[in-house]
């Protein structure tokens, strides 16, 4: 048994059962054990393959598209971009570096928000973002947002696949969710 099956392990003892949405919440995120908290093996020898791994050009066509949405809605003031789980910052980059060489004006003007709650992801979204500090901004959760208004576009890559969630379902017989 690894590291992360004894914590399993020790967690169920001591507690009793887990929801399937604690189990997923451990296994990929519990610190310095759980799946997101090493470095992700992308690309075509490792365990997946997102957009932002495949090279540049997804992420500037959706700064193309974020930037176009941004200046027809929100011409004028601060504006933000608002990411969930922004990984190691791959598409970030992408983004704010077709900003900075195509819309440096909306540049100026951004705040790129980072809603991360692992301390080991915003530091490889620092290193790789380091290009970018003035214009970034990180939150520990989306809740952190409550006190204030969000004056752009809220996005993420490939971030509900990676949500513990509840699992549901149907009791045809008693006509309720379980």
């Amino acid at each position: 048994m690894n590291n992360l099956s004894h914590f399993l392990q020790r967690q169920i003892n001591s507690g009793g059962p887990i929801t399937f949405a604690q189990f997923m919440d451990t296994a990929l995120y519990a610190p310095g054990l759980g799946y997101y908290e090493r470095p992700a093996r992308i690309g075509r020898d490792g365990d997946f393959f997102t957009s932002p791994a495949a090279g540049p050009l997804f992420g500037q066509l959706l700064a193309f598209q974020l930037a176009e949405w941004l200046s027809n809605e929100l011409p004028e003031g601060k504006v933000q971009l608002v990411e969930a789980g922004a990984n190691d910052g791959s598409l970030a980059a992408d983004i704010l570096e077709w900003l900075g060489r195509h819309r440096p004006g909306l540049l100026s003007r951004l705040e790129y928000c980072i809603v991360e709650s692992s301390s080991v992801r915003r530091n490889w979204q620092a290193a790789t973002l380091r290009s970018w500090t003035a214009s970034l901004k990180w939150m520990a959760d989306i809740r952190d947002f409550a006190k204030r208004e969000i004056n752009g576009i809220v996005f993420s890559n490939e971030f509900l696949d990676a949500l513990p969630v509840h699992r549901l379902a149907w009791d045809a017989e008693n006509s309720h969710w379980r």
